[in-house]
């Protein structure tokens, strides 16, 4: 048999992954239950920096000093449970009580956050998943909860968008 792989880059046994497969997990003593529709994940750039050389200019690789961030859009459901306004909305009067004015403690409001990207048609493996790639976040706080905006005209689920800022991200498992 002749080989396809010379005309097609991806085996045409093989799929793409999908972008819908995917969890956020708040991490804590009673981790949020939140359901996420959709996450940016702004990672880290690197820049290009030119050093003066023999010959002409040079690059060698920089830091940029950004902050790291995500956005993310949750659903917002009727149990408690399930109720993300009210969990991001508690979440965020821990980092600043707009109330009282009480900024807390950064151990107060700072949790640990993990992204699973699952592959719906691969195979589960020995713990009865198809997690693909896992992205870990140290230091999560939600930093904004954007405007909702309500109408008559609208029947769709309520849905609320927030930032998080995050002291470090990284991909801590690719797939095999």
């Amino acid at each position: 048999m002749r080989d396809r792989n010379i005309y097609h880059p991806v085996n045409i046994r093989s799929d793409f992954v999908r972008k819908n497969a995917f969890e956020l997990i708040i991490n804590d003593h009673d981790p949020l239950r939140i359901l996420c529709k959709s996450i940016t994940v702004v990672l880290p750039k690197t820049n290009a920096v030119q050093v003066p050389w023999i010959s002409g200019v040079m690059q060698l690789a920089g830091r940029v000093n950004q902050q790291y961030s995500f956005t993310a859009t949750f659903l917002v459901g009727l149990d408690h449970q399930y109720d993300s306004w009210r969990n991001l909305y508690d979440w965020r009067n821990k980092v600043f009580n707009h109330d009282t004015g009480r900024i807390a403690l950064a151990h107060e409001y700072k949790k640990e956050a993990t992204i699973n990207i699952y592959d719906v048609t691969a195979d589960e493996d020995s713990t009865g998943n198809s997690l693909q790639y896992m992205i870990k976040a140290d230091g999560v706080w939600p930093t904004d909860i954007q405007d909702l905006t309500f109408s008559v005209e609208d029947d769709t689920v309520l849905e609320v968008s927030a930032n998080f800022a995050a002291d470090k991200i990284w991909i801590e498992k690719f797939s095999k």
